[in-house]
């Protein structure tokens, strides 16, 4: 869903909206359908919503035949409220939250399948945090000493011998640097 999409121009006086530019009206813009529309109906493109309103009704000047195809554009003009323009946000429940426009501008993240081992009643915190650190390789050892500098020996047995071991935990697959010994 899209921006517009999720705004509803509540036409007031007419002091705030654009006539040609804010889509007030249910088609959007006017401007995008009659790009000459401001020239050939004699109302400029700066004009407010409020020059073809007049006493909470819709007064369009009919001097000119261009006027008809805007109208018969548009079809339906929208109601006059009373007071001010207003946007509202339209969803489920008509408020505006930071979670539908969050959503709105952030595509969905992919689920990945190891989530189930991170979330969950009994799940303590804090191995849920160093599991998930462990599967994006994001852990602070020494399981990547290239990245160290020069090779470094074995804390256990003072190997220079690096291997790759595999472990099966949590029925997900881990793969490590260690030392054989």
């Amino acid at each position: 869903m899209h921006l517009p999409q999720l705004l509803e121009y509540k036409v007031g006086n007419g002091t705030t909206f654009l006539l040609w530019h804010n889509p007030w009206s249910a088609k959007g813009p006017l401007l995008h359908q009659f790009a000459r529309a401001p020239l050939l109906t004699g109302l400029p493109i700066s004009s407010l919503l409020n020059a073809v309103i007049q006493s909470r009704d819709w007064y369009w000047p009919s001097s000119r035949r261009h006027i008809a195809e805007v109208l018969d554009y548009i079809g339906t003009l929208p109601p006059i409220h009373q007071g001010e323009d207003q946007v509202l946000w339209r969803n489920t429940i008509g408020k505006f939250s930071i979670q539908d426009a969050y959503r709105l501008f952030t595509p969905p993240a992919p689920k990945v399948a190891w989530s189930a081992l991170l979330r969950g009643k009994f799940k303590t915190p804090r191995c849920s945090f160093i599991l998930w650190l462990a599967i994006l390789s994001r852990l602070t050892t020494m399981d990547k000493p290239w990245m160290q500098g020069p090779c470094k020996e074995c804390i256990l047995c003072d190997d220079q011998s690096w291997k790759l071991v595999i472990i099966y935990s949590f029925n997900a697959i881990f793969l490590i640097n260690a030392c054989l010994f």
